[in-house]
């Protein structure tokens, strides 16, 4: 116990940070009339398609499903996870490569447009050098394919 004590202090006081890849089934919750109706368009659409493609009568989700980033042009990116998403056969949005991200991008009062998509493990959007990107991270078991991709002001390559 004492060891196991110890080992926690020192990933506490190294700032060492440990994550797991695979999600606990539980910590699910209802997604809110109000929290929905705050995504964009066409963000409700793709939760609303999920949703018919997993049943069950509400959305349920974990914290993260959703998460944006201003461009330096004005761009608004937003990025759905759905290993965020409650689905009750894991096989629609997961497989053995990851899960399903989406990412839309609106400019200037226009709609969000999906402008990428993919089965990966996750993604995480920055701005570095002025220019929008995507991490994606493709690891899955012990392969690893891990990547950016950078807002071309029409696509992300």
């Amino acid at each position: 116990m004492r060891s196991f004590l110890a080992a926690i202090i020192a990933l506490v006081a190294t700032g060492a940070q440990a994550y797991s890849t695979v999600s606990p089934r539980d910590n699910w919750s209802a997604l809110s009339s109000a929290a929905f109706q705050s995504y964009p368009p066409a963000v409700r659409e793709a939760l609303r398609a999920a949703q018919k493609r997993c049943g069950g009568d509400e959305i349920r989700v974990r914290p993260g499903l959703v998460s944006y980033l201003k461009g330096s042009a004005g761009e608004e990116f937003v990025a759905v996870h759905f290993d965020k998403f409650y689905c009750l056969n894991d096989a629609t949005f997961c497989s053995s490569e990851g899960c399903l991200h989406r990412v839309f991008v609106a400019k200037d009062g226009s709609p969000h447009r999906e402008v990428w998509r993919g089965q990966v493990h996750e993604t995480d959007m920055s701005v570095g050098a002025r220019q929008p990107a995507i991490n994606v991270n493709c690891r899955w078991n012990t392969s690893s394919c891990d990547h950016q991709m950078t807002w071309s002001g029409t696509r992300f390559r």
